[in-house]
């Protein structure tokens, strides 16, 4: 009995659609980026109100009262001068979160680690 010979797809094949694959991915992909300052410096020299945060595992926390994403929103000015002080065991997409909200008013963050 003679056994048939299964002619697959050639390796150049596999190889054009695995670089066409990727370079789809490459392109579709967007960076987004958010601009903070990292300066410790933030609020000893400039003279203006300063906005303290706190984000921690229990929540977001403004000036020492519990509040949500929605209300930042509201007690942020544009602008404005911000401390942002994150606790180690937040999850990043809560930090992203917050971020963003300040990113959207254009607000200057100085970012700490509790």
């Amino acid at each position: 009995m003679r056994r048939r010979k299964i002619n697959g797809t050639q390796p150049s094949d596999i190889a054009f659609l695995l670089i066409l694959f990727f370079l789809v991915l490459i392109i579709t992909s967007v960076e987004y980026s958010l601009n903070v300052d990292t300066n410790s410096g933030l609020g000893s020299e400039e003279k203006g109100e300063i906005f303290n945060l706190t984000l921690s595992s229990k929540g977001l926390f403004a000036e020492n009262k519990k509040i949500d994403e929605v209300t930042l929103n509201s007690l942020l000015k544009t602008g404005q001068k911000t401390n942002l002080t994150v606790e180690g065991s937040v999850p990043w997409q809560d930090v992203v979160s917050v971020l963003s909200v300040l990113n959207r008013k254009e607000i200057s963050v100085n970012l700490r680690q509790m």
